[in-house]
């Protein structure tokens, strides 16, 4: 706990694979910490563990990691892009709370609970939330999720995975739903688009 704390001059961090856990506020006020890998044995992020770093733009949580702690990543001003790996369960109170610059999220299949306020105020600042949900609708909506995530639940435009194309609607001309799938890079999501002035 509180390894980091307060690091103002510290603007990057590698967590290599022997560390299984980020303590809370463990990096909590690293103003200018820009850049973070986060090791594949990780499996817990703890609370506030990098609330209010605000040089912070983007993050990769791994597949390994299970629970993401309360206020983890929130009041990461610069914070716009966010993988949450495929073994997430548990993304917690806050966890991204006014991260407002924060406009693409992916989130992986397994998670099942998402808490009060994780994602209040998200995407106020540039544009609306795309979240890329790594499962199907039916899924989706068998996540619990707490009260106040509106720019989760209502505003945010929501794609659901599919690797291959998506079944066209019946006139062949467009997809019935929103869709995606990752680039080359295993990282960044595309989004499946019907290129009608081609039709392709």
């Amino acid at each position: 706990e509180y390894a980091f704390y307060s690091c103002v001059n510290l603007t990057s961090v590698l967590i290599g694979d022997s560390v299984t856990s980020i303590g809370e506020n463990a990096f909590d006020g690293c103003d200018n910490l820009q850049s973070v890998v986060i090791g594949d044995s990780v499996t817990s992020i703890g609370e506030n563990a990098f609330y209010s770093c605000d040089s912070l733009q983007s993050v990769v949580i791994p597949d390994s990691v299970i629970s993401i702690g309360y206020f983890a990543f929130s009041y990461c001003d610069s914070l716009q892009s966010v993988v949450i790996g495929d073994g997430v369960t548990t993304i917690g109170r806050c966890a991204f709370y006014h991260c407002f610059n924060l406009t693409s999220v992916v989130i992986g299949g397994s998670v099942t609970s998402i808490g009060d306020y994780a994602f209040n105020g998200c995407g106020s600042r540039e544009g609306v939330l795309s979240v890329y949900y790594e499962g199907a609708a039916s899924e989706w909506s068998s996540i619990s999720i707490g009260s106040s995530n509106s720019n989760l639940t209502h505003y945010a435009t929501r794609y659901y995975y599919s690797e291959t194309e998506p079944e066209r609607n019946a006139d062949g001309t467009a997809y019935d739903g929103n869709y995606w799938h990752y680039a080359a890079d295993g990282i960044t999501p595309v989004v499946w688009t019907y290129r009608e002035e081609q039709g392709v």
